[in-house]
């Protein structure tokens, strides 16, 4: 770890891991659960800044963000007070471990196994059943020309482009779609982001973000469909379309999670700084 243990007790590390522990895993697995909001469960969160937008304009927001002088760009973030910080960094080291131990290589796997031609299909048709969250979003921060593609692009990549699994609207009309969830509306609103908290499993984010999970998870069609009037089946089916969501979805990235993290030997401040910095771009576009 990069703190001063001396600093803090034990007896309130493992108090405050607890109880956070707790109250995440409440809303996972209650009726309220956020798999599938396009912030889910299986690391959306820690490696959101890889897909929050096209698959290369992310990456190149990463690759504009400077963090080698002196931390310039980041010093509105650095004057936040950071009252998680003690659970953050514990919390970032565990879900390290557990995606480079566990994720990584299913997703690794996966890739290796499956044709790139077959994930792109299916990383569409999630990202076309995902349309109400982005059109309602859009609607809600004003953006009409935006919310209008979304309308255009439904309706062709749902017909012509056959349960959007062909992108036909980006391939013949050249629209790109941004993602937008509810945490991007509050900030467009004026609402502050309030302070970091990474979430177990699911990594970087704030109180705003967090805030703005459930009503993106009503939204979303894998969360809202009627699977099966069994209880355990009905949540088994979302959390396995939401995992093959994250996993397909990871597959098809071209930077590396490794390559990322190279160099950076405070991974928890790399990762707060990169999510928040990049969720103000995103709010102010």
């Amino acid at each position: 770890l990069w703190y001063n243990k001396s600093k803090f007790s034990k007896e309130s590390i493992i108090l405050k891991l607890f109880i956070y522990i707790f109250l995440t895993f409440s809303l996972l697995f209650s009726n309220t659960k956020i798999e599938g909001t396009g912030k889910s469960f299986y690391f959306d969160n820690l490696i959101y800044f890889f897909n929050s937008d096209s698959k290369t304009e992310t990456e190149q927001k990463i690759e504009d963000l400077d963090f080698n002088d002196e931390f310039e760009e980041f010093e509105e973030i650095e004057e936040k007070s950071d009252p998680f910080e003690e659970y953050n960094i514990i919390m970032t080291d565990v879900n390290d471990f557990f995606y480079i131990e566990f994720f990584y290589p299913i997703s690794r796997f996966y890739k290796k196994e499956l044709n790139k031609d077959i994930r792109e299909g299916i990383d569409n048709f999630f990202f076309n059943l995902n349309t109400p969250v982005r059109l309602i979003n859009k609607v809600l921060q004003g953006k009409i020309q935006a919310s209008g593609e979304e309308l255009l692009s439904f309706s062709l990549n749902s017909t012509i482009g056959i349960a959007g699994i062909f992108n036909v609207s980006e391939k013949y009309l050249d629209i790109i779609l941004l993602q937008e969830d509810f945490g991007q509306t509050l900030g467009t609103w004026g609402v502050p982001s309030g302070p970091h908290i990474v979430l177990p499993l699911l990594g970087p984010s704030n109180l705003r973000d967090i805030a703005g999970l459930s009503f993106d998870y009503q939204l979303d069609p894998v969360n809202e469909f009627e699977y099966s009037s069994n209880y355990y089946k009905q949540t088994f089916i979302k959390s396995s379309l939401s995992s093959l969501r994250k996993v397909n979805e990871t597959s098809l990235q071209t930077l590396e999670y490794e390559d990322l993290k190279e160099g950076n030997f405070n991974l928890y401040i790399f990762l707060k700084e990169s999510y928040e910095e990049i969720r103000i771009q995103e709010i102010n576009k």
